[in-house]
């Protein structure tokens, strides 16, 4: 975690996973959900066009997401520009 708050305080600090690493303790890693908006918040700052292919692929790759909450935070992530649904497109 970067900062004081997960993701700006965005992220459902419930989702993170915890992993155990032998001999060096346990790492909490951010939902998938989490990672997709990301890349989509990414993609759309103009700066990044090659995290929609990356959050395209994630997507495509994971089983169980929890649509709404991925639906939220990619709105959030995105200014309201971006969805799910941009997602599915091309998944």
């Amino acid at each position: 975690m970067v900062g004081s708050r997960l993701l700006d305080g965005h992220a459902d600090t419930s989702l993170l996973q915890i992993i155990e690493v032998a001999a060096h303790g346990t790492v909490a890693v951010i939902s998938i959900e989490d990672l997709i908006a990301d890349r989509m918040g990414q993609y759309a700052s103009g700066a990044a066009h090659d995290m929609l292919g990356q959050a395209r692929v994630l997507f495509t790759l994971s089983e169980g997401l929890d649509l709404h909450y991925m639906e939220r935070r990619i709105r959030e992530e995105t200014a309201q520009a971006y969805g799910v649904q941009d997602l599915e497109d091309e998944a």
